[in-house]
């Protein structure tokens, strides 16, 4: 193995930064030639990469003349899986909607699956309340245009010289026009309800989110 025990720390403190920041990308010249496959493999895991990344840096690296040491590539993977497959990690993933590449070994998946799905069923009620919103705002601009018509309405109902026939059909636009403002008012509730019940569910979830 190439890596020294310090190194091992360096990539520990970077892997970090690389959980929050880094997707799976492939290597540049300078990566391929200095050959840390090992580092390498390590940062991938921390990444999330699966183990068919390595097909991906043999391309890039081939221009160069250089061979991955798959050995060493996969050791340091699934080390970085260590930093990966944590349940806090597997939280913020399905928290934010990411995808999960199915890469933790057996011993580490339970507890990554059991916090990324708990985590995709916060971003999936933060997104049901997003979507409950912008129905509850379209609502009331429909409100408010409405009330500018109906008020457009009444003010032709006092012109002088208008007709009865005339009458009758403002008039009958305008109630229907209120019966539109009763009915919106009356789904607004109804979704203020639901973004109610989807906050209180999401509360209880945040509040009772707890990792070793």
């Amino acid at each position: 193995m190439t890596i020294q025990k310090n190194g091992l720390f360096w990539y520990a403190l970077i892997g970090i930064f690389l959980i929050f920041f880094s997707g799976c990308a492939s290597l540049d010249k300078a990566d391929c030639r200095q050959g840390d496959w090992f580092g390498i493999g390590y940062e991938d895991g921390v990444r999330g990469c699966p183990a068919s990344q390595i097909g991906n840096h043999r391309k890039a690296c081939s221009k160069y003349g250089v061979k991955p040491d798959y050995q060493e590539y996969e050791s340091g993977r699934i080390k970085g899986l260590e930093k990966y497959c944590t349940a806090q990690n597997g939280y913020r993933l399905g928290k934010k909607g990411y995808r999960y590449n199915a890469v933790c070994p057996d011993h580490m998946k339970d507890p990554f699956l059991e916090a990324y799905h708990l985590g995709k069923t916060v971003h999936q009620i933060k997104k049901d309340i997003k979507a409950t919103q912008r129905k509850i705002n379209h609502l009331k601009t429909d409100i408010q245009k409405n009330k500018e018509k109906i008020s457009g309405k009444e003010k032709e109902l006092v012109k002088d010289g208008i007709k009865s026939s005339k009458r009758k059909i403002i008039l009958e636009d305008i109630r229907s026009l209120e019966e539109d403002i009763k009915e919106n008012r009356s789904q607004i509730r109804h979704f203020r309800q639901m973004v109610e019940e989807n906050e209180f569910d999401l509360d209880r979830i945040e509040s009772h989110i707890e990792f070793d």
